[in-house]
């Protein structure tokens, strides 16, 4: 049965005689953790994965964080190896800006081996661009 797991077998067993249903889980998860709740008053909440493309807008967790933080009215930004969303397609999602790795090194062998360093890099970035200035 589809969403029942892996191969089936206990997913399905709870489904047919615990009485179990199926929930979504980044849905289940952001709710177990009231994100909402807790982005109320945050200046910026980030999220991220991978790949940020169509396939994310069929639920993945970094939509549903970008909704549910929506909800609480805290910005969103997405931090991503490859960016393939852009444009209305990201407002609808609810982000207002992806930060990724490909847009500062474009080949991909690079990308991995140097991934640590290039996040230091689009950190430094998104603080310079999102954070207030600090008080002295």
């Amino acid at each position: 049965m589809p969403g029942a797991g892996a191969a089936g077998g206990v997913g399905f067993a709870a489904l047919a005689f615990l009485g179990a249903t199926i929930e979504p889980g980044a849905a289940l998860m952001l709710d177990l953790l009231d994100l909402t709740g807790r982005a109320r008053g945050a200046h910026l909440v980030v999220t991220g994965e991978g790949t940020l493309d169509t396939r994310s807008l069929r639920g993945t967790a970094p939509i549903g964080v970008a909704r549910a933080a929506a909800r609480a009215g805290a910005p969103v930004i997405a931090v991503a190896g490859r960016r393939g969303l852009t444009g209305e397609r990201l407002r609808k999602a609810r982000i207002q800006a992806v930060y990724a790795l490909d847009d500062i090194e474009p080949d991909a062998e690079r990308r991995v081996r140097r991934a640590g360093p290039l996040l230091e890099q689009l950190t430094v970035a998104i603080a310079d661009e999102w954070l207030p200035e600090p008080r002295r």
